[in-house]
């Protein structure tokens, strides 16, 4: 079906790039709270863990545009980085334009950078997709980093997100430095049911529909719910799959996909 058929002006449901709008729901706006507590607490480290297709990135994306100016963010995806390519990452997004290649040279600029900026109330904050992923190397770098201290606690505030449980990690003796830091351990949850309703029916209005209970009637809502686990990720490529398969309106059931759902962590 062609979205204007739907009464919508573009895609309520776009799978890659911003979303075209922030839904909020229960788990996220809890997650939000402790990312914010992370951030003030003086040694703030905290792990983030919920299945693929969660809301992770949407959750720390969201979170990160909400700062003020005077923080200084690094948002690195983990996947396959070893230390000179992890430090590089973080000196680039705290504003450093170089292309060194001694890992120690590197992790020196992070430390100076990172006590300048504590020193004056604003710790940086470097938060880490898919930490699972990380070379060794860039683990020990990481925990380095961890230790690293000024007068009023941590120099550096971490978020380390991942998709799988992060507890095998965090149990190793090598990663201690980074274990007793932990402020929060928080496991995403999904939607509820009324939850997805509400997210379905608030985007398909973002997107420029007067009847979304029309486009997506409560019977199919809670079908998308039971297809999708009530992961937003999921509800999302649902709803879109279901709009372009759909020959009228309302959708049917019998347009709602079934993919095979992720493991929680």
């Amino acid at each position: 079906m062609e979205l204007g058929a739907a009464g919508l002006s573009e895609q309520p449901f776009p799978t890659h790039g911003k979303p075209l709008a922030i839904i909020p729901y229960q788990s996220q706006r809890a997650a939000l709270d402790m990312l914010r507590d992370t951030l003030d607490h003086p040694t703030g480290l905290s792990l983030l863990q919920g299945p693929a297709l969660s809301g992770k990135s949407v959750l720390i994306r969201t979170f990160i545009e909400s700062l003020d100016r005077e923080y200084s963010v690094a948002l690195v995806d983990g996947k396959g980085l070893n230390t000179t390519k992890l430090l590089l990452s973080v000196l680039h997004q705290f504003g450093y334009d170089i292309d060194l290649s001694s890992a120690s040279e590197l992790l020196g600029l992070v430390r100076v950078f990172s006590l300048q900026q504590a020193s004056s109330g604003a710790a940086p904050l470097i938060v880490v997709e898919n930490m699972q992923e990380l070379r060794p190397s860039a683990l020990r770098a990481l925990c380095e980093l961890a230790e690293l201290k000024e007068r009023h606690g941590s120099a550096i505030k971490m978020v380390l997100a991942s998709d799988c449980s992060l507890r095998k990690i965090m149990d190793a003796p090598a990663m201690k430095c980074i274990s007793r830091r932990i402020t929060h351990d928080f496991h995403l949850h999904p939607l509820t049911c009324d939850e997805t309703r509400d997210y379905l029916h608030q985007k398909l209005q973002a997107a420029g529909t007067e009847f979304p209970t029309f486009v997506f009637p409560e019977s199919v809502c809670e079908d998308i719910w039971h297809a999708s686990a009530g992961w937003p990720g999921i509800i999302d490529r649902i709803a879109l799959l279901a709009l372009s398969k759909a020959d009228c309106l309302p959708v049917h059931a019998d347009d709602i996909e079934h993919p095979s759902l992720p493991l929680g962590t």
